[in-house]
């Protein structure tokens, strides 16, 4: 999907830098152009993993119902038998495996609970937009010497 997504940056980029040759535009001329790409290329990528949304969404609904219910069940029997001392007198809570079922069963929980409705990260936008970009990035040559970019770039860094 990388080499998509940088195919059209590149060819955006050629575009761009053919008119800024041989016909003097400048590069702040495709600011439009620029996000037009970045807009359309997200919803190519990323837009059919929203029809997942509902999906993910009930799912989240019943595993939280469904294992809210087998927990509460789990933690008042938990209770019972090792808080209230309705545990037999052989039975040690050490090495007991309800405390790691107990655990698991709340790891369970809150990886439900942890279900998000869109199915992709804030990254992996950003990681998207920085791959369209990248082919124009050589382009801000056409505004500026490298020397002055290089000393602009470490003054903001430094």
């Amino acid at each position: 999907m990388s080499l998509f997504i940088l195919a059209h940056g590149v060819l955006l980029s050629g575009l761009i830098a053919n008119r800024i040759f041989y016909t003097g535009a400048k590069l702040l001329d495709f600011k439009l152009e620029v996000i037009a790409l970045i807009a359309v290329v997200t919803m190519v990528v990323l837009g059919p993993l929203l029809a997942f949304s509902p999906h993910l969404m009930r799912a989240k609904r019943v595993g939280l119902r469904e294992y809210g219910k087998l927990g509460s069940r789990y933690v008042e029997e938990f209770d019972q038998k090792w808080v209230r001392g309705g545990a037999s007198a052989d039975e040690q809570l050490i090495g007991s495996a309800d405390i790691q079922s107990l655990a698991d069963l709340g790891n369970s929980f809150e990886i439900i609970r942890g279900i998000r409705p869109i199915p992709f990260t804030k990254d992996a936008v950003i990681q998207l937009i920085v791959i369209v970009l990248l082919p124009v990035l050589p382009l801000i040559l056409t505004m500026m010497p490298l020397e002055e970019l290089i000393t602009k770039l470490f003054g903001v860094i430094f």
